[in-house]
């Protein structure tokens, strides 16, 4: 018989990323409507949709696509202009109406190099890195933590172009793992070098 337990050492910065990036599992639909679409220079309409049902995990009631449908798909050539030249002036003029957790998303769309994805599991992943307690994912001060505290760490990185990709499916993973793990939340890990 083998019985483990798992171990958590400290670690670099990097191979934190790498580890949890390694030990995420696709999501439903992804194959098909996050990876190919998100390098895109240019959306189509479909492109937008298969985005944002799979960030919800396909749960996008027929009542929120009527939503979506008008409030980001008929914008969908500013979104384009947006994404060969981002304006975040621009942006707001169009968008600053959308709820919070589709417009973080739409940045992240339009420019995933420079706006990393936010949910509940990288929320809380972020929370626990930075060594503070596990505060609630409420959208009223989403925004507000998205730009003052997680794209300025998420910048402060810096390690290279394609990076998101690793970073948001680590963060993803390591959220689930703690939530899934409640007892786990009272372990304090520091990353070496983390900003």
């Amino acid at each position: 018989m083998n019985y483990v337990i798992p171990k958590f050492d400290h670690t670099e910065i990097q191979s934190f990323f790498t580890y949890w990036s390694d030990k995420y599992s696709e999501r439903p639909m992804e194959e098909f409507s996050y990876s190919p679409i998100i390098e895109k220079d240019k959306f189509s309409k479909t492109d937008l949709n298969l985005l944002f049902k799979w960030f919800n995990q396909d749960q996008f009631c027929q009542l929120k696509g009527k939503a979506f449908e008008r409030k980001v798909v008929a914008k969908i050539e500013t979104i384009n202009a947006l994404k060969s030249s981002f304006d975040q002036k621009v942006f707001d003029k169009h968008f600053a109406r959308l709820n919070p957790e589709w417009k973080l998303f739409l940045l992240h769309c339009i420019s995933p190099s420079d706006f990393p994805i936010l949910n509940e599991h990288i929320f809380k992943a972020f929370h626990f890195i930075k060594g503070g307690k596990d505060s609630s994912f409420c959208e009223e001060k989403m925004e507000i933590f998205y730009f003052e505290r997680f794209v300025p760490y998420f910048q402060k990185l810096d390690l290279g172009e394609n990076f998101f990709q690793e970073f948001n499916k680590a963060l993803w993973t390591f959220g689930e793992y703690l939530e899934k793990n409640e007892g786990f939340k009272d372990i304090k890990i520091h990353l070496m070098d983390a900003a």
